[in-house]
């Protein structure tokens, strides 16, 4: 066969790049792809996700009240043991309780102190970390100051000791949590603002005029939001673990609450008749801090994913609004070599289609176009065209010497 002519060897290879787009996958596939990826990220958000579930639907899906008691149905063993029953699956405490309506019931005590506390040690942690690293000076000097000291107190004896002088109920633990646990969250926000408060989008933003809460919202808050996440993460599961030992040593939540660290203060008494009445609450909650931590990581993937996908739509609408001014531009130019020639007709009195409406029609002259139509008789100082009478009397007065006026006559004021 004789080969393709021209036109069609130009248009097959012109083809090609758009086959290669095509075939190039879209920026939701590479997200999935970046966080999904491994096979840890995956099942630690699953045991989060089924956790985070099962918290949420407890009063439907937990077969007894977590506080209700059995005396007679004490101490029952588990569904696989030769006693167990499927009435109670997981066995019951010494109260006759039902274990696995409690631990429902625990994954939203822990969930909720974990997550209030984070919020609360996350605003606090920021909002010094982000002072410090943004202002620096003597405002560093003061946060570096408060941060040595908080590191200086071991969070256990402090919340001991405060627990026990305030009292103990799940509100005033998650206030203490929240006030002892913000350290991190200042460390890692003061470091992460350093590195970003002298790039070029902070200097463009300052010389801008923008406000000090503009640029910290706007142009440094959404760089180190990787770090936030993960920090925050990982303060959350560092909460539910201190809940968990406060609960253990009698300082936490109080019972009958379903707590997990009380349910393991609780089985101590029995553990060598009992054993699993310890280890469903120890699985459960080292099933949630594992999950969280595996979460953290697929978090701070999608997090960065998410900012470079940002960041192309960013430049992709930059360069598209540079092309609409140079279009603009092209056409405001085209138009002002009309403009000059405009303004001399005016001023010499020819006639306009628009001559009776001369008087109000404002003319808005461009800094480019030749100063002799600005020089003209007829040209007013004050962007505004006038009629040919008017011109005419002006060019009258511009050939008196006297302009028209006494020496002793003041000139009225330029008009703005």
């Amino acid at each position: 066969m004789s080969p393709p002519n021209g036109p069609s060897t130009a248009g097959t290879i012109t083809a090609l790049p758009v086959a290669e787009q095509i075939l190039e996958p879209s920026p939701a596939a590479k997200l999935r792809r970046r966080v999904f990826g491994h096979a840890g990220v995956t099942i630690g958000a699953g045991v989060l996700l089924v956790i985070i579930a099962i918290a949420l639907l407890a009063p439907v899906l937990a077969p007894f009240d977590p506080l209700d008691q059995d005396l007679t149905q004490r101490v029952i063993p588990p569904v696989w043991h030769e006693k167990g029953s499927w009435e109670h699956p997981l066995g019951t405490d010494q109260f006759g309780r039902d274990y696995l309506s409690r631990l429902m019931y625990g994954a939203r005590i822990s969930l909720l102190i974990g997550f209030v506390a984070m919020l609360i040690s996350g605003f606090i942690g920021t909002a010094l970390g982000v002072a410090a690293g943004y202002f620096g000076g003597r405002v560093d000097m003061v946060v570096n100051f408060i941060i040595t000291t908080r590191l200086s107190l071991p969070v256990i004896l402090v919340a001991l000791a405060v627990v026990s002088l305030i009292g103990n109920s799940l509100w005033i633990v998650i206030w203490v949590l929240g006030l002892l646990i913000w350290d991190r969250f200042a460390v890692v926000m003061r470091s992460s603002v350093q590195q970003v408060r002298d790039l070029d989008y902070v200097a463009a933003a300052k010389a801008l005029g923008c406000s000090t809460t503009r640029i910290i919202l706007s142009e440094i808050m959404p760089n180190i939001v990787n770090n936030l996440i993960v920090v925050a993460t990982l303060e959350m599961a560092h909460a539910i673990l201190l809940e968990a030992a406060l609960s253990y040593l009698g300082l936490g939540v109080q019972p009958p609450a379903p707590s997990w660290g009380l349910m393991i203060s609780d089985a101590r008494g029995f553990m060598s008749l009992a054993p699993w009445a310890a280890l469903a609450p120890v699985i459960a909650l080292s099933s949630l801090i594992v999950g969280i931590n595996l979460s953290a990581d697929a978090l701070a993937k999608a997090a960065h994913a998410l900012k470079g996908m940002l960041s192309n739509f960013c430049a992709a609408s930059a360069e598209a609004a540079s092309w609409t001014m140079a279009q603009v531009a092209a056409s405001t130019s085209s138009g002002r070599s009309s403009r000059p020639q405009a303004a001399q007709g005016v001023a010499s009195g020819a006639p306009q289609p628009s001559q009776k409406r001369a008087s109000t029609r404002l003319l808005r002259p461009h800094p480019e176009q030749s100063m002799s139509a600005f020089l003209s008789p007829g040209f007013t100082g004050v962007n505004r065209a006038v009629s040919p009478e008017a011109a005419a009397g002006r060019r009258a007065r511009s050939d008196d010497p006297g302009g028209g006026r006494s020496r002793g006559s003041r000139r009225p004021p330029c008009r703005r």
